[in-house]
């Protein structure tokens, strides 16, 4: 996974890759987390699934912005939504593109956020973080 500038390899769950940009205080300016496939992915449905599961995870609200479906690129078919949720606990507002990434018989999930009006302007560099992964 390529990192931004800036980002640094911060605790995640268990098989997974996880970076932040932290601003003052620890406060998440950015990011970025592949983890491997659960199970109940898949690449037709895969908008509904992720807002259902920020809905069912931590988000109180969940809002589509932008999705796309089985789109092939560097060899590996995916889909990804762009949305905007709050959380439960702490009401914060983030922005964040997920994709769902097929290769070699298996898959992964790659999740890159922002808080809400992105006060790092680093959103465009995660976008290009998720569209070169898997790195080949």
């Amino acid at each position: 996974m390529r990192v931004p500038p800036g980002f640094r390899a911060v605790a995640g769950d268990s098989g997974s890759l996880t970076a932040a940009l932290l601003g003052p205080g620890g406060a998440y300016l950015g990011y970025l987390n592949a983890t491997p496939i659960q199970g109940g992915e898949r690449l037709q449905g895969w908008p509904a699934f992720r807002l259902r599961h920020l809905r069912d995870d931590d988000a109180r609200t969940a809002r589509l912005d932008a999705a796309t479906q089985l789109v092939r690129t560097h060899a590996a078919p995916r889909s990804c939504v762009i949305d905007d949720y709050v959380t439960k606990v702490g009401n914060n507002h983030f922005h964040e593109v997920a994709c769902l990434v097929m290769y070699h018989r298996a898959g992964s999930v790659i999740v890159a956020a922002t808080p809400s009006g992105d006060p790092a302007h680093v959103f465009a560099m995660l976008e290009r973080a998720v569209a070169g992964y898997p790195v080949t």
